[in-house]
């Protein structure tokens, strides 16, 4: 009883929106996916035996069901917080109560009491009206129209994984000809109301190509699966399934680590597998899987119910050799309180999708861990309130951690300043990230977000998942550089009375902006400075008139004077762009009404300095 009621206590207090796949005459293969997106945040539902409450004196009585097991049909027990059940439109819940019901007819009648995934299927919260007492007796908590009784002899358990089921999925070369002559038995109405044929061109082809014989990828997604039984005792036709490498079961019944395990085994030649949005929950005292299972490069456990780190371990030890393992909205808030870590485990793994896992801290939890992988290239923290990646210590001489990792994904985590993610710049040598639904971007624009982390991050090629072009990351550096030198100028402006002051407040200001020097040494040719100070690092020089101008050539594109000479004046940094149209329409007899400004950056040939210009 004392396992039971642990077993209770671990189930997922969370459920998420599942991406359902319609079926269809002709059924297409699909790879497994690994369901990034958004989620749902229902109520919390909470898994209690049979309660009866006094409304009058709020007090409340305990008993225990006297059935928590029951055995149905073929499929064996029912067990309290992990059965999975479905209705008749196709809507999936969890068994958590199984017992008499207060309010029935028949006070010695089994029903199961559902909270279903869905919060709007049931019709109330678990407690019912007794009919003898009149007083309200609650069996099991859950959202107010989240739960159900049905009777246990009518429940529906879903159907086992057969040769049969695989069958019906894709259509025999015998079967009839579902569009003779090209044209389906349906049509479609126009926008006159006209009903108009529906061709279906290459159908034999189409079928020669979704043999179960030829195909290695299978998808039975949301088919109500729930156990495996062996296919076939026929060794002829267990061999007609060794060519099957990439099977995808998301969104069916399964419930139980060792159903799971049966299937994989029963395709040896497996490499990728999708059991998302299956609350097989925890891997609890299953023991590892020997000899492991080497064939295993893809595994998608997205919504699972995973609620500890120690399901994590397991699966890399029983499937060693693992590339890419998604185990969104889990929960993996323990990961620091295990005695072992990743270290020489998963040395190929190169995609590990974290996201809503509740892990808090970087330092803690995410590079002790997942920082030792060495082939790790993509890690996804997405939905995490991970609040900061700081820089390590430059007198550590350990390791160091994240050797490979090219993509990292930031968004829904609890970012908010600049400063959180110097880590990033510092330790990582990034290539992609993806940084939104923070509380740094919240406020910001995404033009002002993109700029700040392609000057402040100096390896990105790609942001928010757009490429960042070498035109692009110039323009975000001038533009970087000259926003920091305007505050610098800020700062002697208001502290201008108090040498030392100025001084600290400029060194706390470009403390949190790390890149400023380097960059402001690369774009030296290309920054207009107004401020009395060049800090290279070692000493300042004041600034002149000449280092607040620049040379700009401009030239016309309009026809009245395209043939004319291009105009060159030395101008400051202060020129507004209305005076410099001002400037344009006198030279050129063009009106600054109509008039349209582009720049861009030239190299001379001679001295190979940049020089700003502009065509209009």
């Amino acid at each position: 009883m004392v396992d039971l009621v642990k077993r209770i206590e671990n189930v997922p207090n969370r459920q998420r929106t599942v991406f359902s796949v319609p079926s269809a005459f002709l059924h297409f293969f699909s790879k497994t996916t690994s369901f990034f997106g958004a989620h749902s945040q229902p109520s919390t539902p909470s898994y209690n035996s049979l309660i009866m409450t006094d409304h009058a004196t709020e007090t409340t009585t305990t008993t225990i069901s006297s059935s928590l097991l029951l055995e149905t049909s073929s499929f064996g027990p029912l067990i309290i917080g992990s059965t999975r059940i479905r209705d008749t439109d196709g809507f999936v819940g969890t068994v958590v109560y199984v017992g008499s019901v207060a309010s029935a007819k028949k006070a010695n009648e089994e029903y199961a009491g559902i909270i279903w995934d869905d919060p709007t299927r049931g019709k109330h919260d678990g407690s019912v009206l007794c009919r003898k007492t009149n007083q309200v007796v609650r069996h099991f908590r859950c959202g107010l129209t989240q739960g159900s009784f049905i009777k246990v002899s009518k429940l529906d358990r879903g159907i086992p994984l057969t040769v049969e089921l695989l069958q019906s999925k894709y259509v025999e070369l015998q079967a009839p000809i579902i569009a003779p002559n090209n044209l389906l038995p349906h049509t479609a109405l126009t926008s006159s109301g006209r009903e108009k044929p529906i061709e279906f061109l290459g159908e034999m082809k189409i079928r020669q190509r979704q043999q179960l014989d030829d195909i290695y990828k299978i998808s039975l997604r949301r088919e109500g699966i729930s156990m495996s039984i062996p296919l076939t005792e026929n060794e002829d036709q267990q061999l007609r399934f060794q060519h099957i490498r990439d099977i995808d079961l998301a969104g069916n019944l399964f419930s139980d680590w060792r159903e799971v395990l049966k299937i994989i085994q029963q395709f040896p030649n497996l490499t990728d597998f999708s059991i998302a949005y299956n609350r097989i929950q925890d891997v609890h005292s299953l023991p590892v899987v020997t000899p492991s299972l080497s064939n295993m490069k893809v595994l998608n456990l997205n919504h699972c119910g995973i609620m500890t780190f120690q399901s994590i371990l397991w699966i890399a030890h029983s499937m060693p050799y693992l590339e890419s393992l998604c185990v969104a909205s889990s929960d993996l808030s323990d990961i620091d309180q295990q005695n072992t870590t990743l270290d020489g485990l998963f040395p190929s793994l190169k995609l590990l999708d974290c996201s809503d896992c509740k892990l808090s801290s970087w330092e803690k939890q995410v590079k002790p861990y997942f920082g030792t992988l060495p082939s790790l290239e993509q890690l996804s923290l997405d939905d995490n309130p991970v609040s900061c990646i700081l820089a390590t210590d430059g007198n550590n001489n350990d390791e160091k951690s994240f050797p490979s990792l090219q993509s990292l994904q930031l968004a829904g985590t609890a970012i908010a300043t600049w400063s959180d993610i110097d880590g990033i710049n510092h330790d990582l040598n990034l290539r992609a990230l993806r940084l939104t639904y923070t509380p740094l971007t919240s406020n910001l624009g995404q033009g002002e977000v993109r700029f700040m982390a392609i000057a402040r991050i100096p390896t990105l090629l790609f942001f928010n998942g757009s490429t960042i072009s070498t035109k692009e990351r110039m323009e975000a550096e001038r533009r970087y550089v000259t926003m920091i030198a305007h505050l610098l100028i800020k700062v002697e402006h208001e502290t201008v009375d108090d040498p030392t002051q100025v001084e600290d407040s400029k060194a706390s200001l470009l403390l949190g902006h790390p890149q400023y020097k380097i960059l402001l040494e690369k774009h030296s040719g290309l920054i207009l400075p107004t401020s009395n100070q060049r800090n290279d690092g070692d000493h300042a020089n004041k600034s002149s008139l000449a280092s607040s101008v620049c040379n700009v050539t401009i030239s016309s594109m309009a026809a009245s004077s395209c043939s004319m000479e291009p105009l060159t004046r030395r101008l400051p940094g202060t020129l507004t762009v209305g005076r410099l149209k001002a400037l344009c329409g006198r030279t050129f007899g063009l009106d600054v009404d109509l008039m349209s400004l582009h720049f861009r950056t030239e190299v001379s040939r001679s001295s190979h300095k940049k020089s700003p210009r502009y065509v209009g």
